[in-house]
C-alpha cells in the first residue's frame, strides 16, 4: 500500500505525470490561440487591403502580401498544435485510467 500511496508510490508518479502534461497543455493552448490570432489578423490585413485597393493600389499590394504571409503561417501553426493538443489530452486520458485501475486494485 506504501509503494501506491506514498510519496515515491505510483500514484506520486502519475500525479507528477498529470502535472507534467497539463504545463504541456497550456504552453500548446496558448500556441493555439496565437496561431488563431494570426490567421485571423492575416485576414483583416487582407480584407483591408482589398479596400485601399481603389485608393492607394501601392499600399493595397504591400499589405496584401503581408496579411497573406501572416495567415499562411498561422494555418499550419493552428493545425500543428491542434494535432498535439490531441495527443496531450490522450495521454492524459491515460494516466488517469492508469490512476483509477490502480487506486481500484489497491482497495481489492
Amino acid at each position: 500500500n506504501a509503494r501506491v500511496k506514498g510519496d515515491d508510490g505510483a500514484l506520486a508518479d502519475l500525479d507528477n505525470n498529470l502535472k507534467i502534461i497539463q504545463k504541456n497543455i497550456d504552453g500548446v493552448i496558448t500556441a493555439v490561440v496565437l496561431s488563431g490570432l494570426a490567421v485571423v489578423g492575416g485576414m483583416f490585413a487582407m480584407i483591408g487591403a482589398a479596400v485601399l485597393l481603389p485608393v492607394a493600389p501601392e499600399v493595397s499590394e504591400e499589405l496584401f502580401a503581408g496579411g497573406f504571409v501572416v495567415f499562411a503561417i498561422g494555418v499550419p501553426g493552428a493545425a500543428i498544435s491542434a494535432a498535439i493538443l490531441q495527443t496531450l489530452y490522450d495521454q492524459k486520458v491515460a494516466v488517469y485510467r492508469e490512476e483509477s485501475t490502480l487506486k481500484a486494485e489497491v482497495k481489492l
